[in-house]
């Protein structure tokens, strides 16, 4: 079993412990995860060095990462367990015309998660494929839309079976 922390979307051109967003992001992941999963926008190379310390952190590129001195990926597949996960940030994809999102990965992706609107998302989408792919968004950490709370999302895998939930701030 492997339990990820997923979020987006941090927005902080620092690590201050005494902001609040922050101090809430602490102590969600004082939880213990075995990885954080990133959807992009950290903005600072010390926010990211600061997750790191929790856990490894799979990260992508977001639109506002020029600020993160090493080269992050801008999209990322990977295998928990038995389920094949993907992440990108969405910038440059049109992340509400849901076929298009799910043509940028491989058929065999069960999940995609991304960042990038600041609003949640979870949505099952099967169109032409041979199973259907769940699209993720855990919202914005640090600066949400839409009247929603900042907040963050757990991602805990099982073989095959996997279950999310929000984790408001």
């Amino acid at each position: 079993m492997k339990k990820i922390a997923v979020m987006s979307d941090t927005h902080w051109s620092s690590w201050d412990p005494q902001r609040e967003s922050t101090a809430q992001l602490i102590s969600a992941l004082e939880a213990g995860y075995d990885e954080i999963w990133h959807g992009g926008d950290v903005v600072c190379a010390e926010v990211l060095e600061q997750l790191e310390a929790f856990c490894p952190v799979v990260v992508v590129k977001g639109n506002c990462d020029g600020g993160v001195s090493r080269s992050l990926p801008h999209a990322v597949v990977e295998t928990i367990e038995e389920v094949r996960v993907a992440m990108i940030h969405g910038w440059d994809v049109p992340l509400g015309h849901t076929p298009a999102l799910v043509d940028r990965f491989p058929s065999d992706v069960d999940i995609i998660i991304h960042g990038h609107t600041h609003l949640r998302r979870r949505e099952e989408f099967q169109g032409q494929r041979d199973r259907p792919v769940t699209i993720l968004n855990p919202g914005s950490v640090s600066s949400p839309r839409g009247g929603e709370t900042a907040g963050m999302a757990e991602l805990v895998v099982n073989g095959r079976e996997w279950d999310y939930r929000i984790i408001p701030f």
